[in-house]
């Protein structure tokens, strides 16, 4: 094929290219005329779905509208009974206050009597029961009393928030207390689970209080647990206790109380005393913000107790005081 026809050829298809392109650019008065036409289509559906999302609006009012009739609120109120009673209480409480002269009145009120009635009994059972831990029943009566509690009558109330109330204390007074049971002893020993030891120059020292707690007659008593261990004796007879709020206690721990052993690395003093006529001065020495402490014998140990001890003497007195309470 020669030059010139090559090029003719190039020519040709460059001209029908502009001519194509022309035509699809430049919109003829046929296409015009479609274009118009389902522009005009498009602005009526727009006007269309318009009063369609305005039909559904009506529709929805009016359906709510019917929602709220007292048979239908009835009806909500029944069938939600046994899977959400809040929702079953707010519906018959709207009915109450809505519709007080309708047919569905009182047949809503004794569904709300029936309903409290099988929660009553729950309640009664929950707050009896000996099978589950405290922290157990806290939380299912608190469950109760925040769905029922403004229906319930004051007497059912009243006890449901007194136990509530105890079971925190006991929660409180038992987060830092070990119990331990003595069958040989027919005894309950509360101990605290702090740390109790600290250390001072001439070595370490234990002071910890614990409560016995005979189960004959439940009336419970404080003990000392005291030592100490280091390098040397110190022979101490006597321990002294004085806080900030001025409570002091004076216990004796001479013979037999005080035992004494030679250890690897030294030598350790201990005693362990009866507390029982020291009930009240215990308790006030525990409102005490510190506390110092003498080890008294042949020498002296003098310090402050810890924080850790101050703590586990508090938890000791509130547990004490728990017992005597329950």
């Amino acid at each position: 094929m020669s030059k010139k026809r090559i090029m003719l050829w190039v020519i040709l298809l460059f001209i029908t290219a502009v001519w194509v392109i022309s035509c699809n650019t430049v919109p003829s008065n046929s296409n015009k005329v479609i274009i118009g036409e389902l522009e005009s289509k498009l602005d009526k559906s727009d006007k269309r779905v318009m009063e369609l999302e305005a039909e559904v609006v009506r529709l929805k009012q009016e359906n709510e509208k019917l929602s709220q009739t007292p048979d239908v609120l009835y009806q909500r109120a029944v069938i939600s009974k046994d899977e959400n009673i809040e929702e079953t209480l707010g519906l018959i409480a709207e009915i109450e206050l809505r519709f007080p002269i309708s047919d569905y009145f009182e047949p809503a009120m004794k569904l709300r009597n029936e309903v409290l009635e099988t929660a009553t009994q729950q309640l009664i059972e929950t707050i009896n029961s000996t099978e589950k831990s405290t922290k157990v029943l806290l939380s299912e009566t608190q469950q109760l009393l925040d769905v029922f509690g403004e229906y319930l009558v004051p007497e059912m109330r009243t006890k449901a928030e007194n136990a509530i109330s105890n079971w925190n204390v006991e929660i409180t007074c038992t987060l830092y207390i070990r119990s331990n049971r003595d069958e040989m002893q027919n005894v309950v020993f509360h101990s605290s689970t702090r740390n109790t030891s600290t250390k001072v120059s001439q070595g370490s020292i234990e002071l910890g209080f614990y409560i016995v707690e005979p189960l004959s007659d439940r009336t419970p008593y404080f003990r000392l647990r005291t030592s100490y261990s280091g390098e040397n004796w110190i022979f101490y007879k006597r321990v002294t206790l004085l806080g900030d709020n001025g409570a002091k206690i004076i216990i004796n721990t001479d013979h037999p109380e005080k035992k004494t052993d030679v250890v690897s690395g030294g030598v350790r003093e201990w005693s362990d005393n009866a507390l029982s006529s020291m009930k009240e001065m215990v308790i006030e020495l525990s409102h005490a913000s510190s506390v110092q402490v003498r080890f008294d014998g042949q020498y002296q140990v003098n310090f402050n107790m810890t924080a850790s001890q101050l703590l586990s003497l508090k938890d000791i007195s509130a547990q004490f005081q728990y017992l005597l309470e329950n």
